[in-house]
């Protein structure tokens, strides 16, 4: 076998012999499970190592690797006493030494023969034919054993690739698992960003919807009711909620309070106050009245402004001419 090596050849003998890196001896095994004919061959190559084994025709460095490294299993080892077996069976029916037996002392070897051609002769008849027998015996021992080996082996070899086919299952079964968990994440993060963007567009919106309404409000100066003189209507606009009407009392040192109140014409009261107070400030001398836009429709009203004496008698102040415009809504 040696000289007809090729490269892979050796690498299968390294592997074989325990001489190969932890690098290749993972190569070797992977190419095993995807590859037949190469493991065909190892076992080939396996069963000539045993062979030259047994014939002593190993070179020494990979005679001592496969009796350190290849002879480490009980069924090696038996595979290799079968074969020495069968070369010691076949040296001894050409009349030839096994290999590695001790020579014989020189001078002695007409004794075997002479003991071979009478006593033995003539005690243990050996027909070719009982030869042959059990040649024929040893070699479907020994064939029937390296079947059931191989068989063996092929079984370990089909499970080992069954085993790799459901990893590779697993391992495409957990891609396809975390392809659908990214693409779920990345759907709700697209929703998030959705959500986010509604709201913070929503946000000022109910900002400004959260903050108190200031009521709407328009001021007017009214003067004095005067016989035969009709004063400028006061236009409310639509929305407004009070009315400022700034009157002024006159002497406000006569009285300590006002009372203030708006009828229609036919005496039918609408709006009135009590205890208004004078103003303090020298600088003002006009009152605020602040009445409620839906008290007022659009019409004439007369407002009264009376004053209350230190003495707490009430007398009439003065009075006041109102009309009252609303300005129509406007449509959108």
């Amino acid at each position: 076998m040696q000289p007809g090596r090729t490269e892979e050849d050796k690498l299968i003998v390294g592997y074989l012999l325990g001489d190969l890196s932890p690098e290749g001896k993972e190569q070797i095994e992977l190419r095993c499970i995807t590859d037949d004919e190469f493991f065909e061959r190892i076992l080939v190559i396996e069963d000539e190592l045993i062979d030259d084994y047994a014939r002593v025709e190993l070179p020494p460095v990979e005679h001592d690797l496969f009796e350190r490294n290849f002879l480490t299993s009980p069924e090696r080892r038996r595979k290799v006493e079968i074969a020495k077996g069968l070369v010691e069976w076949a040296c001894r029916s050409r009349g030839l030494a096994a290999p590695g037996a001790p020579q014989a002392a020189p001078g002695g070897w007409w004794k075997s023969v002479w003991s071979y051609m009478t006593v033995d002769r003539v005690r243990y008849p050996r027909p070719p034919f009982a030869l042959m027998a059990a040649t024929m015996c040893i070699v479907l021992l020994g064939g029937s054993w390296l079947i059931r080996q191989h068989l063996r082996q092929r079984s370990r070899f089909d499970q080992a690739v069954t085993e790799v086919a459901a990893l590779r299952q697993q391992a495409i079964d957990l891609q396809e698992q975390v392809g659908s968990q990214r693409a779920r994440g990345d759907e709700l993060s697209r929703k998030l960003r959705e959500r986010e963007s509604v709201m913070s567009s929503q946000q000022p919106e109910q900002e400004l919807s959260a903050q108190p309404r200031r009521p709407s409000v328009e001021t007017f100066s009214v003067a004095p009711l005067v016989r035969g003189a009709q004063g400028e209507p006061l236009v409310i606009h639509p929305g407004t909620q009070l009315i400022d009407l700034q009157v002024s009392p006159g002497s406000k040192d006569r009285y300590e309070s006002f009372r203030a109140a708006i009828a229609t014409p036919d005496g039918q009261m609408v709006w009135m106050q009590a205890n208004i107070q004078p103003p303090s400030s020298s600088g003002l001398k006009a009152i605020s009245l602040f009445v409620p836009a839906d008290a007022l429709g659009s019409g004439d009203f007369i407002l009264t402004l009376s004053g209350r004496s230190p003495d707490g008698t009430d007398e009439v102040v003065t009075e006041y001419a109102l009309r009252i415009v609303w300005e129509p809504a406007r449509e959108r």
